[in-house]
């Protein structure tokens, strides 16, 4: 069989400067910023510096007076990322528009009622002002972010790598395998940043010894040599192949990055014949301080039984009544914690793939538990680096 093959790698490393000078006694100081209509927010007066097309960039700032951490990622297709302040997670997708130098983002996440709600960013060139919006516009609040690394978190370079292949002859136009990864390399040179570079080449499959290009190379090419093997030769043993190429396809996305832990998220979608896609997500938790790997062990006491708050918050989350059934949604009676687990300042939280414990209409099930529904069932030296008073 012949070959005809593409490879895309593409690298960034991201540089930018700090949103709020400090003045003589050491203390930040803001760009004010009106709480103006939207799009008539006042632009802070600075030199202008182009957002690069591939980043990923630690930001913290105000959302209408409430602060918030932001981890936002950037390659040249798509911007992705999140924020938290008060409770978990909000995730963030990136929507088109018309407006100039504007980018316009929907907002999901953990216990949210139907109404849409966006947030509007402006690249000022060392960091974003802009608003968020819900109701139909009808409330409104300025936002101001910065990028920024306290002690305890760290610096990273977003990169991307595509690979194809496809079979000759080809007797049908979607004769192709694809490969694609969106992952992070630590940025920086001292034992934190050699250690990190280490566990996560392991973790993504990559031997620790190799360089990122020849490691991320070496694996596309075993899984595009599998799906060839599994690719049909005619249209006729997979009809669905009308609608898509076989294609093995992950995202690294990071969701905490301080107090030196960091935790990813890595999602996984593939696609290898029948009715759908299969796709997955698998949550890793690094403890940098201490140089290994969290298990939930690690988080929990030894007589923790978190089935109760996880009935709880599940119901509160998913809009299920004290008198309705689990099983409305879910395959059974009762919620047991996996191994799944990943945290912000606020709380733990249990991601559940597709056929865990729920139809695969029902999607990835989370479930967020804030630290103070559970604090009794937590080890003290896990909550003590989020409070160390």
């Amino acid at each position: 069989m012949n070959l005809y093959r593409s490879t895309i790698y593409i690298s960034s490393v991201v540089c930018l400067s700090i949103f709020f000078s400090c003045n003589g006694d050491g203390k930040q100081k803001s760009s004010k910023i009106s709480k103006s209509t939207p799009g008539t927010l006042q632009i802070p007066e600075i030199l202008p510096h182009a957002l690069p097309e591939e980043f990923y960039m630690r930001l913290e700032g105000e959302i209408g007076g409430q602060a918030v951490v932001m981890n936002l990622q950037r390659d040249k297709s798509e911007f992705y990322g999140n924020y938290y302040y008060q409770g978990s997670w909000l995730t963030l997708s990136e929507m088109e528009t018309s407006l100039k130098e504007t980018f316009v983002f929907s907002e999901s996440g953990f216990n949210l009622n139907d109404e849409e709600r966006f947030m509007h960013l402006k690249w000022t060139g060392v960091g974003f002002v802009g608003y968020w919006t819900a109701d139909n516009g009808r409330k409104s609040y300025p936002l101001i972010l910065r990028e920024s690394y306290p002690e305890g978190s760290f610096q990273f370079k977003h990169r991307i790598f595509k690979d194809s292949i496809q079979s000759v002859p080809v007797e049908y136009e979607k004769g192709i395998v694809e490969f694609q990864e969106q992952y992070i390399v630590a940025d920086g040179n001292n034992r934190d940043y050699k250690w990190l570079d280490k566990v996560i080449k392991l973790r993504d499959g990559i031997n620790g010894s190799q360089s990122w290009e020849r490691g991320i190379s070496k694996k596309s090419d075993g899984i595009l040599n599998a799906l060839l093997v599994d690719l049909p030769d005619t249209l006729g043993a997979d009809s669905a192949l009308l609608h898509s190429n076989y294609f093995n396809m992950s995202k690294n996305t990071i969701l905490y990055n301080e107090r030196s832990f960091l935790v990813l998220e890595k999602n996984f979608s593939a696609y290898t014949g029948g009715l759908h896609p299969n796709y997955s997500t698998t949550m890793v938790c690094f403890d940098v301080k201490n140089k290994k790997l969290l298990h939930l062990k690690d988080i929990l006491k030894a007589d923790a039984n978190l089935s109760a708050v996880l009935e709880s918050c599940f119901r509160e989350q998913y809009g299920l009544k004290k008198n309705q059934s689990l099983k409305e949604i879910l395959f059974e009676e009762e919620i047991y914690e996996n191994h799944n687990f990943y945290f912000n300042n606020n709380g733990l939280a249990f991601k559940y793939n597709t056929y865990e414990i729920a139809p695969y209409s029902e999607g990835e099930i989370s479930i967020f538990l804030p630290f103070s529904k559970i604090r009794n069932m937590i080890r003290p030296t896990f909550l003590q680096r989020f409070d160390p008073s």
